[in-house]
């Protein structure tokens, strides 16, 4: 078994990644966006700056809804967490400067046409014309179409010092997106 060449963890085969001059782990890759072309100096160089920020980080605020990924902010220095702090992964901590954008998508929609009123079309229609009255009022009924289902995710995208980077946030909290917003306006 391989080791880590950036925080010298064992890693199996199934969690091995290759950047351009050796092997990482799963934790080490996830601060980078195009592991492909990082090599093992950088990705030390962004967890130190990560490590940095994490040694200051204390959340004043977090910001939650039922089923949705809690974001920890820090306020005081500007900084935050999106999504759960476990021990297995070291958290990414992110700069209110690096957020650039947000787009808000809703993933596995559904459109669903009904016809309402059909049935009572195709009773007078068989009562004026017969069976084909019938089927011509079937067919005249007002169509619905509405969409259903579907999970809202928040994307947003930032420049961290690795370069361009995304975060899906699934069922995302409205304090969430005005938090956004200020960051947003205050980076211009």
């Amino acid at each position: 078994m391989s080791k880590c060449d950036v925080c010298n963890n064992k890693i199996s085969i199934l969690n091995k990644y290759k950047v351009l001059d050796g092997s990482v782990c799963l934790n080490c890759i996830r601060i980078s966006n195009s592991f492909q072309t990082n090599t093992i100096e950088e990705l030390k160089k962004y967890w130190s700056i990560n490590e940095s920020r994490l040694s200051v980080f204390t959340p004043t605020t977090t910001l939650k809804n039922l089923g949705s990924t809690p974001i920890y902010i820090d306020s005081t220095n500007e900084l935050l967490i999106i999504g759960k702090q476990t021990k297995k992964l070291t958290d990414i901590v992110f700069s209110f400067s690096e957020i650039k954008n947000y787009s808000l998508e809703k993933k596995g929609e559904k459109i669903v046409t009904t016809k309402k009123g059909s049935i009572n079309r195709a009773l007078v229609g068989n009562l004026v014309a017969g069976p084909v009255g019938a089927i011509v009022g079937a067919s005249t009924a007002k169509e619905e179409t509405k969409t259903v289902g579907g999970i809202p995710i928040l994307i947003i995208n930032l420049t961290i010092p690795s370069g361009p980077f995304q975060v899906s946030v699934p069922y995302p909290s409205t304090n969430l997106i005005s938090f956004l917003d200020k960051c947003i306006e205050n980076n211009k």
